[in-house]
C-alpha cells in the first residue's frame, strides 16, 4: 500500500504532523487495513512513532497512575480528527489500561 510507504517515510524523516498521520490512519481503516502489527506506526508528537501495544485509547482514570504508566493515551491527541480516525486507532490499540494488571 502506498499509504504505508508514506507513513514509513514520514517516520524515517521524523515528520510529526499529527493531522497528516490521522488522515492516513483513517484512510487505511477505510481500506480494511488489519493494523500495524509489530511496526512503530502510531505517532505521538514529542515521542515519535510507537508500537500499538505501547498505546491505549484512554488514559488511566487515576491521574497518578496515568503519570506512572508507560502507555501513551491517544484520545486527547486524535479525538478532534473525527470518527474515522478514532475508529481506526481504537481497532489497533487497547481501550484503557485500567483492566491490565501488568500496567498497574
Amino acid at each position: 500500500l502506498t499509504l504505508l510507504k508514506l507513513l514509513r517515510w514520514l517516520r524515517k524523516c521524523h515528520v510529526e504532523d499529527v493531522g497528516l498521520a490521522a488522515d492516513i490512519y483513517a484512510r487505511l481503516d477505510q481500506l480494511a487495513f488489519d493494523g500495524p502489527g509489530d511496526e512503530e506506526f502510531i505517532l505521538v508528537p514529542g515521542r515519535g512513532y510507537l508500537h500499538a501495544q505501547d498505546c491505549t485509547w484512554k488514559p488511566f482514570r487515576s491521574a497518578l497512575l496515568s503519570r506512572c504508566c508507560r502507555l501513551e493515551p491517544l484520545s486527547a491527541l486524535y479525538d478532534r480528527f473525527g470518527s474515522s480516525t478514532q475508529e481506526a486507532l481504537q481497532n489497533w490499540v487497547r481501550s484503557c489500561p485500567d483492566n491490565d494488571a501488568w500496567e498497574l
